[in-house]
């Protein structure tokens, strides 16, 4: 009995301790994270990034006003996302990068030799002030399927491989999709 005791009350008592979060949980503080190119960037795309998109920084938690997170889980990075969009059996990456004032969606198709070919996504730039934290735009997976829309037109898409959502707060803007040689957006608004 005291051994079903002491057994309950250090189980209770260790997982109640704060230092016992595990950093980049979706339990730890903000502020024990590491830096978000750090924790969530492979090495040879952050390495591309700072050499070929130096005046570009990645967009991280603290951009997002805190109304942000009630959508999204904590743990749930809005900024990256990694699949094969175009079917060569290498990872692509959606990222949104900021830049004086803007926002905008950039994807990094992989290359065989390690290398990231650059396609931007400047017709869904957004306005975002650094100093005021309230961004409200989010990148999810969207799995192969038909997507059916009625505003702003009827129109449907068959998405044969991933496609990206680019969502502002939980309402579909579009989804970018690759279209033969190039990635193109169908518009859900």
């Amino acid at each position: 009995m005291r051994l079903l005791l002491l057994s309950l009350s250090l189980l209770f008592f260790g997982c109640s301790q704060p230092g016992n979060l595990v950093p980049g949980s979706h339990h730890a503080r903000l502020a024990d994270r590491p830096s978000p190119e750090a924790a969530v960037l492979p090495e040879p795309l952050r390495v591309f990034l700072h050499r070929d998109l130096p005046d570009w920084q990645l967009v991280n938690e603290g951009d997002y006003d805190r109304s942000f997170w009630s959508l999204y889980a904590g743990d749930h990075l809005p900024y990256l996302v990694t699949t094969d969009v175009n079917d060569d059996g290498l990872a692509d990456h959606c990222v949104l990068l900021k830049i004086a004032g803007y926002v905008e969606p950039f994807f990094l198709l992989g290359r065989d030799d390690g290398s990231f070919h650059i396609l931007r996504q400047d017709a869904y730039r957004v306005p975002f002030d650094d100093a005021v934290n309230d961004l409200r735009y989010a990148l999810t997976i969207e799995a192969p399927g038909q997507i059916d829309v009625v505003k702003p037109a009827i129109n449907s898409l068959l998405l044969r491989s991933n496609g990206i959502n680019f969502l502002e707060l939980e309402n579909r803007w579009c989804i970018f999709y690759w279209d033969n040689s190039s990635i193109s957006a169908f518009t859900c608004r």
